[in-house]
């Protein structure tokens, strides 16, 4: 029987602790792929292989109904409220998710909107007025 030093084992239990997780998930989600289950939006009873899950919350939505969410949200500049559909969640929507299921113009304006929105919060950059371009303001 091998001796094991107390960082070894300690990194061997959270190695196969982490790998019997991912088993457990992509096992979890392959079932789930394989069945009927009613979107919490449209109401429609699809298979679980044309839904989209958020990975921050876990809920699951159509795609036909996840793509008219974001774009919806993305086209009316309210990125405030693009989260999780669910009215009791509202877990943020990560930016993988929204480049799966948005089209690339869409994801385009996504990503304008949240840079301009990042770059208006910052009370050190301003403007050049003569080539409109963002600078950082230093005070000397």
């Amino acid at each position: 029987m091998p001796v094991w030093n107390e960082p070894a084992a300690r990194v061997w239990a959270e190695w196969t602790d982490a790998g019997g997780r991912r088993y457990n998930e992509w096992k979890a989600e392959e079932v789930f792929q394989t069945q009927m289950h009613t979107c919490g939006i449209c109401l429609e009873e699809r298979a679980g292989v044309d839904f989209t899950r958020i990975p921050t919350c876990g809920h699951a939505f159509c795609r036909v109904c996840t793509r008219t969410h974001c774009g919806t949200h993305v086209q009316d500049g309210t990125l405030d409220l693009l989260r999780c559909p669910n009215t009791t969640c509202k877990a943020p929507l990560p930016p993988h998710l929204l480049k799966a299921v948005l089209d690339t113009a869409q994801f385009e304006r996504w990503e304008r909107l949240t840079l301009e929105r990042m770059l208006d919060c910052m009370e050190d950059l301003v403007y050049c007025p003569r080539c409109d371009t963002a600078v950082v303001e230093v005070c000397v």
